[in-house]
């Protein structure tokens, strides 16, 4: 690109340009650069060659109409920590695309055109800790595309066309807490789903297409304070599908389509505050189902299709019930 800056807007050593510039004249101490708003179309490999120093630490191309990353785009700036390349049009990543970039930490490749993962896409980038894929339109991904992340916190596959997630897919990433799966769509999870992820605190999968509950689906997650798996199309949960979530406070059921609920579906739940029924068709609350829960405290089970209710189920006097329509 040999065009003159039209226009540069320069906070402390932190570089926005919203039309075309000469590469050649990056200001060699910028310690982060942005690219917004006008067409960059295609980066290429050769295009930040011998251009930044290591003080440049985050580049940004927002906006700017680019479609594709070729191979070793970024070889050149090794030291890079933060690489985002959001709402813009690529629709496939090949193997090689972020090769070079070994003190990449985040990697925002959100709302994009993306189906098509190389599945050794991140083979050069093994830490990173913060990868956000959200809104594209990823309809799979390989078993083997986060292998070797095991520095890796934060994932965020938000608002993609997921049908299902591969068995070990999640495997290997034992420091991951963040994982977002909402806006899917989803159809079935199984009990190797989250092997490994021990350190998870933060799963949703609200707003997909689960119709079932397997048994030990969640057996690992023995640090999840919260579950939401709220407006799926879940008609039937094993008695063991919530088995393992032993530190779980706040789990969403709500607007789905459960009619039964085994008895010891919640035996587990010894943490459990608040449990959203709500929006479902329950016709019978089992008597047996909460006797363990002592630290349960609020249950929603408004919009049912429940004619009367026990009230020796809810044993403890302390527990609040919202049954109104």
């Amino acid at each position: 690109m040999a065009q003159c800056v039209l226009f540069l807007i320069c906070d402390g050593k932190h570089y926005t340009y919203t039309s075309p510039v000469d590469i050649d004249s990056l200001p060699p101490d910028a310690e982060s650069i942005t690219f917004r708003n006008f067409p960059f179309l295609t980066i290429l490999s050769t295009t930040f060659q011998n251009v930044l120093r290591s003080c440049c630490k985050g580049i940004q191309f927002d906006n700017t109409d680019t479609s594709s990353l070729e191979p070793y785009s970024f070889s050149g700036i090794s030291f890079l920590a933060y690489l985002s390349v959001t709402n813009n049009k690529l629709s496939a990543l090949e193997q090689g695309s972020f090769d070079g970039l070994t003190s990449l930490r985040k990697l925002d490749l959100s709302h994009n055109k993306l189906s098509q993962l190389h599945p050794l896409l991140f083979g050069g980038v093994r830490r990173l800790i913060t990868v956000y894929l959200n809104n594209n339109q990823l309809p799979e991904l390989d078993s083997s595309l986060f292998s070797g992340l095991t520095s890796l916190s934060y994932l965020i596959l938000n608002d993609n066309q997921l049908l299902q997630m591969a068995p070990s897919l999640f495997a290997g990433l034992q420091n991951l807490r963040q994982l977002n799966l909402h806006n899917n769509q989803l159809l079935t999870l199984n009990s190797s789903t989250f092997d490994g992820l021990h350190s998870i605190s933060s799963l949703s999968l609200q707003n997909n297409k689960l119709s079932q509950l397997d048994g030990l689906s969640f057996s690992s997650l023995g640090r999840l304070p919260q579950l939401d798996l709220s407006n799926n199309n879940i008609s039937q949960i094993d008695p063991l599908a919530f088995h393992g979530l032993t530190s779980l406070t706040h789990l969403y059921l709500d607007n789905n389509q459960i009619s039964y609920l085994p008895p010891s579906v919640f035996d587990n739940l010894l943490s459990l505050d608040t449990l959203h029924l709500e929006n479902n068709k329950i016709s019978e609350i089992p008597p047996a189902i909460f006797p363990e829960l002592t630290s349960l405290k609020r249950i929603y089970l408004e919009n049912n299709n429940l004619q009367t209710l026990e009230w020796s189920v809810f044993s403890r006097s302390h527990i609040s019930i919202r049954t109104g329509k």
